[in-house]
This record gives C-alpha cells, structure tokens and sequence, in this order.
C-alpha cells in the first residue's frame, strides 16, 4: 500500500486526493488504521486499471518485482511524474524500456533512494552525540521537494 507515503499525504488531505491501488483487503485495513486513514480519505482500486489516470504523481511502492509492470501500465495510462521505490527493476532491459517508454510520453520518474544512505545517518547521529566536531552534510534532490541523495562531508 505505500503506507508511509500515504500517511505523509495525509497531513494534507485537504489538499491532495488520495489513490491507492492494493488488491488486498486484508492490507488495506491493517494499514489504514496503521496511519490512521479514516473512511473517506483515501480512495482504494483493486487494480491499475480502475484507477485513474489523470493523477499528478504515482508513487509505486510495491516489491520490485511487479514494479517493471505497474510502471508500464501506469505510463501507458498517462501519468507523467512518478516516485519510485528502490530496488526499482530487476534487469538493464527493464529499465532500458521504461525510460524509453517515459521519454516518448515525456514522463519524470525519481527513485527514493533514503534507506541506501540509512549507515551514513547513523554516522551523523554519532558524530554528533559523541564530539562537538563540525559535521557538513549536503542533501540534493534536484527541485522536486524531496533530499533522496545525501553524502558526508
């Protein structure tokens, strides 16, 4: 479900619409009440086809997996901006295809990359515990409201 993603959409649910697609109805209770989802704020589809295409984002955090296949159907679909989980596929191949297919549709995809940096924050938080030395981080993300790369300095 994204449930992380969506309970950061939340907090804002005055101003954004809610999608979700998971087949699960196990998943979509256990998860909702998880990030305190009421009825009526998100709206659930079984499947990418009886979701909507004229979204502004699609955040696809499933396995990687089935991700090569959502992002396909997605982008056949119309959705020009996407945030996607890592790993994001599973060969050169995948990725080749997807962004030939983004670029003919002139479609943005970003990788949320924040767990592969999770030992240099851990570092950050040791450095700055254990001394009063001077800590540089630099966090870029390009100009999309998101810091998905982070080096030490």
């Amino acid at each position: 479900m994204g449930c992380r993603h969506a309970q950061s959409l939340l907090g804002n649910k005055d101003k954004y619409e809610i999608h979700v697609v998971e087949p699960s109805a196990e998943a979509i209770q256990v998860n909702s009440g998880r990030i305190g989802a009421e009825k009526g704020d998100i709206a659930f589809y079984d499947s990418i086809d009886d979701a909507p295409g004229n979204v502004d984002v699609a955040i696809v955090a499933s396995s990687s997996n089935p991700r090569y296949g959502i992002v396909k159907n997605l982008l056949n679909k119309g959705v020009k901006l996407f945030l996607l989980e890592k790993i994001v596929f599973q060969s050169i191949e995948q990725f080749d295809e997807i962004i030939s297919i983004a670029e003919n549709k002139g479609a943005k995809l970003y990788c949320n990359f924040v767990n592969r940096f999770f030992s240099v924050y851990n570092d950050i938080r040791t450095r700055i515990g254990s001394s009063n030395t001077l800590v540089n981080m630099t966090v870029y993300g390009g100009d999309f409201g998101l810091g998905c790369n982070a080096s030490l300095h």
